[in-house]
């Protein structure tokens, strides 16, 4: 569902689309498999958002909607530093 069509408010609605942004940002787009960028700080900052507009969310929706209780927390990649020290020869 295309958020213009959920009955949230326009701030909401905007800082589900930042959020989706940053995630995208944390993902390894020249080959996804390998670890991403972020480290633990912004994966914690990350997830600490997402909380926040889920709690947002389903105040504006109320019990129109269902909404899933969790979601899957971003980490740290334990081998970003491995990747870092030499992508071209990183494998898992």
């Amino acid at each position: 569902m295309r958020l213009e069509k959920l009955p949230i408010s326009a701030a909401l609605r905007d800082e589900l689309t930042r959020l989706a942004q940053r995630y995208d940002a944390s993902l390894n787009w020249d080959y996804p498999p390998d670890p991403g960028p972020w480290r633990e700080p912004e994966c914690l900052g990350f997830n600490a958002a997402v909380r926040r507009a889920l709690h947002q969310l389903r105040a504006e929706l109320g019990d129109r909607w269902v909404i899933a209780d969790e979601f899957e927390e971003e980490h740290e990649d334990p081998d970003l530093d491995r990747y870092l020290a030499d992508p071209t020869i990183f494998r898992r």
